[in-house]
């Protein structure tokens, strides 16, 4: 999938001017990855509430497809303008959209929707939470990761870094197992978890003071999430620059807190604008 044309964006204005009645005519997908382009959080999720409110029980298996894709892009859109509340309630509603059998059936392409929850509640640090998530199913090792990650960032950011050592064994030993079919849209699970697997590592090594190697893990997930084809909404659900950003701030290095949040100039910088909480 190619990225908007840079003629495309520099039509549109950056503020609020930006109307959805500008694409009354498209699809709902159409204006929401502009906005997801321009980093329009609350775009992006208000342009696909009217497709999460269609109807879901349609025989037709890509209706399916296009459905979780319209709740996907509310929780990112809610994810990236700090709506915790509507973020978590679309996001549990996202996996009931797939039915049972239609997931043994199709894993490789829908398995990845299934731990959206787990995202947001890392977003808004909702550790406790994440901790009395259950596990997923056996047959759906990148739910599993996932929620092993989770759990580890919880532990982690509670202080309990020996159970958040023994969740990143876990969330190893499961995320290998992932198939190399299992993507999201335009990523592989496991280029996806790759992200993860050093966002992790950075947040257990900052925890044990080890700061010079947490910097370089966490800026190794930054590397990886900028390297992920262009996607809408991003294969990565956490903007990568929040957790070395985030721990520069914590261990009092303010400047470069601002250069993480700020993004890179060899980043692509059209993801990165419009909120504080798309940094």
């Amino acid at each position: 999938m190619n990225s908007p044309s840079d003629s495309t964006v520099a039509r549109l204005p950056l503020g609020e001017s930006c109307s959805i009645a500008c694409f009354s005519r498209l699809p709902q997908s159409d204006p929401s990855q502009i906005s997801a382009f321009l980093h329009q959080g609350h775009r992006t999720a208000n342009h696909n509430i009217w497709g999460v409110l269609e109807p879901t029980d349609h025989p037709n298996k890509f209706y399916t497809f296009y459905s979780i894709h319209n709740y996907h892009f509310v929780v990112y859109g809610a994810m990236f303008d700090g709506q915790s509340e509507v973020a978590l309630r679309t996001a549990r509603e996202t996996p009931k959209q797939v039915p049972q059998d239609m997931l043994k059936e199709m894993t490789d392409f829908l398995v990845a929707f299934m731990p959206t929850p787990l995202h947001v509640l890392v977003r808004f640090g909702r550790w406790e939470d994440i901790l009395v998530e259950p596990e997923p199913a056996e047959y759906l090792p990148m739910s599993r990761s996932i929620w092993h990650y989770a759990r580890a960032i919880a532990f982690a950011s509670t202080g309990k870094v020996q159970d958040a050592e023994e969740e990143q064994k876990s969330f190893q030993q499961v995320s290998a197992t992932v198939p190399e079919t299992s993507i999201l849209f335009n990523n592989t699970s496991r280029d996806i978890l790759g992200v993860a697997g050093k966002m992790m590592a950075g947040e257990i090594a900052y925890r044990k003071c080890d700061h010079k190697n947490a910097f370089a893990l966490l800026r190794e997930a930054v590397r990886l999430d900028d390297a992920l084809n262009y996607d809408e909404p991003w294969g990565w659900m956490q903007p990568g620059p929040s957790c070395p950003g985030g721990a520069s701030a914590r261990a009092g290095k303010t400047s470069r807190c601002r250069i993480c949040l700020q993004g890179r100039p060899e980043a692509s910088s059209e993801k990165r604008l419009g909120s504080a909480w798309a940094c």
